[in-house]
């Protein structure tokens, strides 16, 4: 701006007859303030150009490595359904909570630390459908993640287990409302025994077991196993007639994986434990290895807390024989082919 206003100093002190006369001048004043426009609106662009380099190349960067950054859990080349945050997920859900697995993930990079993972989430209480359309959405930004699930497919039922003791007189009301539906009726049972039988006993019984809480009086919070797993990896298999040492490992090494993504761990936070203890960061790792290592110290898993499906008579004739002290009825359907009562 000085320049401009010394080139107007310059032009007031000249005479009129030059400035009428002398056509040249004019043109080279012209062409001067051409000049020292162009000159202006490059170092302009040059600064913007510093700026954006900055922000593109320090910046964001930085960002990244200072909070959880999705992205390594996707550069493999394995399908969406077998990259390493699909498997997390569904190491994590399995953990956490019943009926809940991911089939495949993607991931949107928005820039600074922001991100967008697209799951398609299963309930494997219900039928399943694959090739479906991603139905839960998680915002990644600035390591805090917020979950967008409408169906509401990931969120815990806290009181799952042990609401509250059933009297003799609830459980013969239940019995006696399970009796009315029809034969072919297909039963999900979330259930809590008095005393902890060791998981082999529990998923050799004559009824179909799909999931248990692993029973730690000490800890913090109490992770799960998936008995029967809708969706397997290629070294995967049913945990159905496991050992006791072979379901143990399997549990521990559920628990090591989850830890080998601490960052990711605590942004997403717990929701284990049979009264739906909830940890948030940063106070997530903490309990689990808390967990890991009194897993470590225990002889065989036991269970006090589980979940089961089968048709109404089987159910019935189960419920006669374990002493269980609370029921919650997960869903019913009126036969095999899915039709919800």
């Amino acid at each position: 701006m000085k320049d401009f206003d010394e080139l107007a100093e310059g032009l007031n002190d000249l005479p009129e007859c030059y400035v009428m006369e002398d056509r040249g001048l004019e043109r080279q004043i012209e062409r001067q303030i051409n000049r020292r426009i162009t000159k202006i609106s490059l170092r302009t662009l040059f600064a913007v150009a510093i700026a954006a380099a900055v922000l593109l190349l320090i910046i964001n960067p930085v960002m990244k490595l200072c909070s959880f950054n999705p992205r390594p859990l996707f550069t493999s080349a394995e399908a969406a359904y077998e990259n390493e945050f699909t498997k997390y997920m569904r190491v994590y859900y399995e953990t956490a909570q019943p009926y809940v697995t991911v089939y495949d993930s993607s991931l949107k990079d928005r820039g600074f630390g922001r991100y967008v993972i697209e799951m398609s989430v299963l309930d494997t209480s219900s039928p399943i459908y694959v090739g479906l359309p991603p139905n839960v959405k998680m915002n990644v930004n600035w390591g805090r993640i917020a979950v967008e699930d409408p169906q509401n497919l990931t969120t815990v039922t806290a009181n799952r287990y042990g609401y509250g003791l059933m009297s003799e007189e609830d459980k013969a009301a239940l019995k006696e409302e399970m009796e009315e539906l029809p034969d072919s009726s297909v039963i999900h049972l979330s259930l809590s025994i008095r005393t902890a039988k060791p998981v082999s006993e529990v998923i050799d019984a004559p009824i179909q077991v799909n999931w248990v809480e692993i029973y730690n009086e000490e800890g913090k919070v109490r992770g799960g196993l998936t008995i029967r797993k809708s969706i397997m990896g290629e070294d995967e298999r049913d945990r159905v007639g496991m050992t006791d040492e072979e379901l143990k490992q399997e549990y521990l090494g559920n628990l090591e994986y989850l830890l080998s993504q601490p960052q990711l761990l605590n942004a997403l936070g717990l929701r284990m434990g049979s009264k739906g203890r909830y940890y948030v960061y940063p106070t997530t790792v903490g309990p689990v290895k808390e967990l890991l290592d009194q897993t470590r110290e225990q002889a065989v898993l036991t269970t006090k807390n589980y979940c089961i499906s089968g048709k109404k008579q089987e159910i019935l004739d189960y419920l006669n024989t374990i002493d269980y002290t609370s029921v919650m009825v997960d869903d019913v359907r009126l036969s095999i082919l899915g039709k919800r009562k």
